[in-house]
């Protein structure tokens, strides 16, 4: 247990235990390792014996409201309080009694490297949270902070829900503003009042990638990151964010990215330091340029102009051909008649 790391669980594809009817298959579980999530109901630290060091034995409910016990070798770095919700990765070992408080109770034991905090499931959301979203703090240009977690994965919430609703989501940014100079100085001045806000945002991409999501409300096993360059914005980069696997590869020319405003961003790159939107978006999907109808019309004319040009030029080389023909005839009627004289 000692080796069991979140990363191992997560690359074994987070197996669940089978709660509902497992003692007659605790024989084929037991030593099986099985994530587990839950609230805490009561914890202690324990000495088995002299020569043992504490262990962190813990009672705990998982989301069904199925209660379990989770012995950690490691201790937590801080200490979790009756209610927390937490990330309780084990081996299955058996069906163990134990008493906790006054109550003995007889569930299945699993024993892990260490109790983690862990993150409640989020229910589906079709619009940003003002209250959670007024708990984001925006860093000065001068400060390293990383992108406020909890209201990332919020918006990504709603972002994923409304990508399977894509007439709500058409509504929602109907009347969206495009992301341009003005917008993104008036974000930089006052993004508290544009928290949550949906934007257009139009660019290139300069840079794309995928990372590991970790422990998260939406149990997605990873998120898209990208940057959008735009020529009217100079060197303003716009930090975009996605919930899953996004292919950047097919990004190619201008895209467009219907988003939420979520936070300003400051870092340091090689022409100096720069703070940046983010937005946390839905859906992507290529720029088509639109050619006005009077282009189209002044093409044709313009063909046509072309046209009678060349066939004027032509009329005028045949007609000078033809003089200078008759020119060539009357100079060498000329020399036989002074010839003949």
């Amino acid at each position: 247990a000692q080796n069991l790391y979140p990363s191992i669980l997560k690359r074994l594809g987070e197996p669940e235990f089978p709660s509902e009817g497992f003692t007659e298959h605790a024989p084929e579980l037991r030593g099986q390792p099985f994530r587990r999530r839950g609230t805490l109901l009561a914890g202690a630290l324990v000495a088995r014996t002299e020569q043992s060091g504490l262990e962190y034995w813990t009672l705990l409910r998982d989301d069904a409201g199925r209660e379990f016990m989770h012995v950690s070798v490691f201790q937590p770095e801080e200490p979790f309080a009756t209610g927390d919700y937490v990330l309780a990765d084990g081996y299955f070992y058996k069906r163990y009694s134990r008493t906790f408080g006054a109550t003995r109770r007889t569930l299945p034991l699993f024993i892990g490297r260490e109790l983690l905090p862990g993150a409640r499931p989020a229910e589906p959301a079709t619009a940003p949270d003002p209250l959670l979203l007024a708990r984001v703090r925006d860093p000065d240009i001068t400060e390293d902070e990383p992108v406020d977690a909890a209201a990332m994965w919020h918006l990504a919430n709603v972002a994923r829900t409304l990508r399977q609703r894509p007439a709500e989501l058409d509504a929602v940014f109907a009347d969206a503003p495009w992301m341009d100079v003005p917008l993104v100085a008036r974000l930089n001045a006052t993004p508290e009042a544009y928290r949550g806000a949906p934007v257009r945002v139009g660019g290139m991409l300069s840079f794309g990638r995928t990372l590991p999501a970790g422990e998260n409300p939406l149990r997605e096993n990873e998120f898209s990151e990208a940057w959008s360059a735009n020529s009217k914005l100079g060197d303003i980069r716009v930090m975009l964010r996605t919930p899953g696997r996004e292919d950047f590869s097919r990004m190619t020319g201008l895209w467009e990215f219907r988003g939420w405003f979520q936070q300003m961003y400051a870092y340091e790159a090689k022409q100096g330091r720069f703070r940046v939107p983010v937005f946390i978006y839905a859906d992507a999907r290529p720029i088509v340029a639109v050619t006005p109808a009077m282009v189209g019309q002044w093409t044709w004319i313009l063909v046509g102009l072309a046209g009678a040009m060349i066939l004027l030029l032509f009329v005028l080389v045949r007609r000078d051909r033809a003089k200078a023909r008759l020119s060539e005839q009357a100079l060498l009627a000329r020399r036989r008649a002074r010839r003949e004289a």
